[in-house]
């Protein structure tokens, strides 16, 4: 009871009074440990049992898992002396978790293999994490076991096609639950709005209310979304911002100042409405607003400081103002303001208003504050605030390698993405993006390359469509015309405008006008009314003169 409850001293001082142990306490306390995340005292004592079962195993691997430790997991369930069906959805929930959902898909087949049957959690928390090459084989998997008309499964398989944008799988999976309930329906509306589902829904709760409201007022129907709004038995604070987005977002600034007069809970909602405004370009209303409320929060004055993150006089005007009114900054409002600042003398009055000891501790503010430098061209600067973090984590390595790579430090940029390994981090999509960038700028061809067929397998990562953009661009820098249109034409996505742009750029640059023209025609097929195609191509003729 009290592991469950997270008080480990009170759990501690009951363990250490039994004076018999068995194997039921010792479990106890391993899994109190484990599951609070205290893994160094869950492996001690894991040592010291004379006895271990598969209850004690299965703890200790759930606990890993859970706290991001899926090696230490992984081989923790390779040395299992025998395993049981908690043993093996335990490990692939492990890897749905952390979205590994290759290993997870693998491990299924060879559960299925050893003849033990997964149960329905663990093939919901797959579903959770599974990308678009898995999900056929999963929802066969699904469909062999008659789990598909289950409302939980179906429900389930609604929201993953909904989350890969296939609204008519989506619809498929829900004429397929044989009782459907309340959510099945809501998820169903998320997935695949349209005013026939909505006709058809047998009952409406206020997610129904609210998810119908907000299709209507994102899509800018706002006399329906009005409509919907009126007709609701009650409203929620999101159903309110939701009203208010669809407004200003559409122009319909009357009726979002006649919303905002006569809501409840202003606070939480002016916070949002000043956000609104700024991310629709109108600051002056931002500040209209602002101005205009006597009793503001700390919660609405942050909000105004993200909504001015784009203007940097008025910003730093503003953040001091804050410190005079003893306002203090939130630590994303910071990280808003630092992603925005145009120039790198605002960057270091933010930096020089953080104090260091938050800087060195908080490595999502560090970082922040690293990428800015990174990102005005102080290397030596973001390196410094790099090796001053009391944590680095991927996203902390991968700032430091994009600020190297965008600076034209390919060769720093490569060793430090060796370093990352030293460091027992696995990289990700992300970090590979910008290596394949670092490998571009400096020139470093077949070592781009090299990272890119080591993707899926050194790393079992599978590209997409921005790292063969990434490839394309490496190679046209290069020179290498014909290999970089031969990936654009044989990569396992639909090229876009990026694609083709990037190939005709290479063109100018080395003088290829057959290729160029192709390209050009190409990416006139994907956007007709993008420019940057007819300019890159009429400045390739000028140069020809």
């Amino acid at each position: 009871m009290y592991g469950q409850c997270r008080d480990l001293a009170q759990c501690k001082q009951a363990f250490e009074k039994i004076r018999k142990r068995n194997l039921y306490s010792w479990n106890i306390m391993v899994a109190a440990y484990a599951q609070n995340g205290h893994l160094d005292l869950a492996a001690r004592l894991f040592g010291l049992i004379p006895e271990t079962n598969l209850v004690l195993w299965n703890a200790m691997i759930s606990g890993y898992a859970q706290n991001k430790s899926i090696d230490i997991a992984k081989d923790l369930f390779e040395k299992m002396p025998e395993r049981d069906v908690a043993s093996w959805n335990s490990m692939i929930s492990a890897f749905a978790l952390h979205g590994e959902c290759s290993n997870a898909v693998a491990l299924l087949l060879e559960m299925d293999l050893e003849g033990i049957h997964c149960n329905r959690i663990t093939l919901l928390s797959i579903l959770d994490a599974v990308d678009r090459i898995h999900l056929k084989f999963l929802h066969a998997e699904i469909c062999s076991r008659g789990l598909d008309t289950e409302v939980a499964m179906g429900t389930a398989l609604i929201k993953t096609y909904g989350r890969m944008e296939s609204p008519d799988l989506a619809r498929s999976a829900f004429d397929r639950i044989l009782e459907r309930n309340i959510v099945s329906w809501n998820t169903l509306v998320e997935a695949c709005f349209s005013d026939e589902i909505l006709r058809r829904m047998p009952l409406w709760d206020l997610v129904s209310w609210t998810l119908a409201l907000t299709a209507y007022a994102r899509d800018g129907n706002l006399l329906d979304a009005i409509r919907i709004f009126m007709g609701m038995p009650e409203r929620s604070s999101v159903t309110w911002n939701a009203m208010l987005a669809g407004c200003v977002q559409h122009g319909a600034l009357g009726e979002a100042d006649w919303l905002f007069e006569v809501m409840p809970a202003r606070n939480v909602v002016l916070s949002s409405l000043v956000k609104m405004y700024a991310r629709c370009e109108s600051l002056v209303d931002a500040k209209l607003l602002f101005q205009n409320e006597m009793n503001r929060s700390s919660l609405v004055y942050n909000s105004m400081l993200c909504a001015l993150s784009g203007e940097e006089e008025e910003a730093l005007v503003f953040l001091r103002e804050m410190d005079l009114e003893g306002v203090k900054v939130e630590k994303s409002s910071l990280i808003d303001t630092l992603e925005s600042c145009k120039s790198i003398a605002q960057g270091k009055i933010l930096h020089s208003s953080i104090p260091s000891e938050l800087l060195r501790s908080d490595t999502a503010l560090g970082t922040s504050v690293l990428y800015m430098y990174g990102r005005h061209g102080d290397v030596i600067t973001a390196r410094t605030i790099f090796e001053e973090l009391h944590e680095r984590n991927l996203v902390a390595w991968t700032a430091l390698i994009s600020t190297y790579a965008q600076n034209g430090r390919g060769n720093t940029a490569l060793e430090l993405f060796r370093l990352v390994g030293l460091d027992g981090i696995l990289p990700d999509t992300v970090t590979f993006a910008k290596i394949l960038i670092a490998c571009s700028h400096a020139g470093l061809v077949t070592h781009g390359c090299q990272f890119f067929s080591s993707f899926m397998g050194d790393y079992n990562l599978v590209p997409s469509l921005d790292h063969y953009n990434c490839l394309i661009d490496l190679l046209c820098r290069n020179g290498r015309l014909f290999d970089a249109q031969e990936v654009a034409a044989n990569m396992p996505f639909e090229p876009n405008l990026v694609s083709w742009v990037t190939l005709l750029g290479g063109c100018s640059i080395h003088s290829d006008p057959e290729r160029a023209f192709g390209a050009a025609q190409r990416a006139n097929g994907v956007d007709s009314r993008s420019t940057a195609p007819y300019s890159l191509l009429s400045n390739l003729v000028k140069s020809l003169k």
